[in-house]
Parts: structure tokens; sequence; C-alpha cells
């Protein structure tokens, strides 16, 4: 467990300041490319959930909070399971509350 909050805008800022030192921004390069970058190799590389290697994505676990505690590497398949598994939990919270 991360002890500490680590917030984005530091990191970004911070990666960000350096990189345009070091000319070091690509074209076409984004800040969120560089969050990406930041939480893949925090995670080394690595699907929090399975395992996986492969089809790696940065992923919201509270969206859209860039609290870097709240971002996970998670590979296409999980993303997709988990973003699935929240569709259908707030859709039935939603059936739910209108229920009378």
């Amino acid at each position: 467990m991360r002890s500490k909050p680590f917030y984005i805008e530091k990191v970004v800022a911070d990666l960000l300041e350096k990189a345009k030192l070091n000319d070091m921004i690509l074209p076409g390069e984004t800040p969120k490319d560089i969050v990406r970058e930041v939480v893949l190799l925090r995670d080394k590389n690595t699907c929090q959930k399975c395992g996986s290697h492969k089809e790696l994505e940065m992923a919201h676990l509270k969206y859209p909070d860039w609290n870097l505690n709240d971002l996970v590497t998670l590979c296409g398949p999980c993303h997709r399971n988990i973003d699935y598994a929240k569709k259908r939990w707030n859709e039935k919270k939603a059936e739910e509350e209108s229920t009378p």
C-alpha cells in the first residue's frame, strides 16, 4: 500500500519542466502520456488485476480523479471487465433508486 497521496499535478509539472529543459517532449506528446508512463513504471508494467504484461492501459479507479493513488495499470481485458461491472452496478443502483 502506498503511504502518502501522490498528486498528479506535482508529478506532471516536475516531469514537464525537466522534459522541456532537456528537449525530451516529443511532438504530439501530452501530460496524459507522461502520467501514463509514470503509472506503468510504478506498477512495473504489470496488470494489477491479473499480472499480464500485454495491452497495458492506465485506468482510473475514481474517474476523473488524477491522484496517482487512484490510477492503476490494467490490461485491456481487465479494464473492460471492470468498466462493464461499474456500468452494471450504476444501472442497478439507478434502477433501485427509481423504484418506489
